[in-house]
């Protein structure tokens, strides 16, 4: 039933590969469970799916992880009911859990600056560079950036599709200093911009890298981009656009941190 379930999700929902990816190993983290716990689709109760959820949070998943886990099987029971392969959704009216509405806080622009201005010497080195300098430029999604292809760029317009989430197009653009660190790896991943496919690998990597210089992670590097826009003066519906944000309350977290970063800087150096 899983299996037919994921094929409908590929060939319908324009769902993300990573979504995906994430519904066959929380699914088949449940089944696990489930199998362990004597339970039945047939038969299974919201009880046992709030149990199971409950289960997750004792061994220390976060709210978020524990929503993911539940938005998976409610999507797949939803599906297997609305075709009678079930004769009901057990998770129909199981509550999300709340998740503090917690600010983003970007990455040292000074400190990537300086890495980006250090000689690569290394494969991951010269990876990580045009990595960094990749997102600094477009703001894009660590899978975005691995997404690019080469034919996805025009250098004319300085500017790149890129393929976002649900399958959404959009157009971000780029400076000289992202063409100057990427050049080094592009067509190295016949095709791509970027050499390496895989997001673990890549976030290690950039770990490591940037550990004598305070380590970050690309979606930090990404809120840099998005405050320093706005500290900047650009339109809040512009910068979610370029993000690919579907609501521009997602873009308003980035206002709200550039308000606080000024209160900061007003409270610090305000005699």
């Amino acid at each position: 039933m899983i299996q037919e379930f994921i094929n409908y999700c590929k060939d319908n929902r324009n769902l993300s590969e990573n979504t995906i990816q994430a519904y066959k190993t929380d699914l088949a983290h449940f089944v696990g469970w489930a199998q362990n716990n004597k339970k039945r689709w047939s038969t299974l109760q919201q009880v046992d799916i709030e149990n199971y959820l409950a289960g997750l949070s004792k061994t220390g998943h976060k709210p978020a992880t524990i929503n993911r886990h539940l938005s998976a099987i409610r999507s797949l029971l939803t599906w297997a009911h609305n075709r009678s392969i079930l004769p009901q959704n057990a998770a129909r009216w199981i509550r999300a859990c709340k998740i503090e509405n917690r600010m983003p806080m970007p990455a040292d622009k000074e400190s990537l600056l300086k890495y980006l201005a250090s000689e690569p010497t290394t494969e991951n080195a010269r990876t990580i560079h045009a990595l960094i300098a990749i997102i600094l430029d477009t703001g894009c999604r660590l899978q975005e950036a691995i997404d690019i292809e080469l034919k996805d760029i025009d250098i004319k317009q300085h500017s790149i599709r890129i393929h976002g989430k649900g399958k959404k197009e959009r157009t971000v653009y780029f400076t000289a200093r992202m063409m100057q660190h990427c050049c080094p790896v592009a067509g190295l991943r016949i095709g791509y911009l970027l050499p390496k496919t895989n997001q673990y690998e890549l976030r290690n990597m950039m770990y490591e890298e940037l550990r004598p210089y305070g380590s970050t992670h690309p979606h930090a590097i990404r809120h840099l981009y998005a405050t320093e826009m706005l500290q900047h003066g650009a339109d809040i519906n512009a910068i979610g656009k370029l993000l690919g944000h579907e609501s521009v309350q997602t873009t308003e977290n980035y206002a709200r941190l550039s308000n606080h970063d000024t209160k900061a800087q007003y409270n610090m150096y305000h005699l």
